[in-house]
């Protein structure tokens, strides 16, 4: 069926994951990740497309919509978090949310 209606599904990895590079030390982590995907959707050819993150990873759509707001269609958050902009709202989570975000 996906193939059929052309939908393409691409899941990058984010620097520093797995086996891939981590940024190097005093460069600004979320910025970075944005420019990264701009140059991974050039890579790709792609002008314009929907952006679907889970979880806690919506601020990298945010940030990116703020570098390239001509370059996205749709934003989907699914299971969407709000940035955590304060230590209170990290405070208030539930210990289980927590781990989730602090390892990796």
């Amino acid at each position: 069926m996906i193939a059929r209606h052309r939908i393409k599904i691409i899941v990058p990895v984010r620097t520093g994951y797995g086996a891939s590079t981590p940024l190097p030390n005093g460069l600004p982590y979320v910025v970075q990740l944005a420019a990264d995907m701009g140059v991974f959707f050039d890579q790709l050819d792609f002008d314009r497309l929907p952006l679907v993150t889970l979880g806690g990873d919506s601020f990298i759509a945010i940030a990116f919509h703020a570098a390239y707001p001509e370059r996205l269609t749709a934003f989907i958050c699914c299971a969407g978090a709000p940035p955590l902009t304060r230590p209170k709202k990290y405070e208030r989570m539930d210990k289980r949310h927590r781990i989730g975000l602090t390892s990796g």
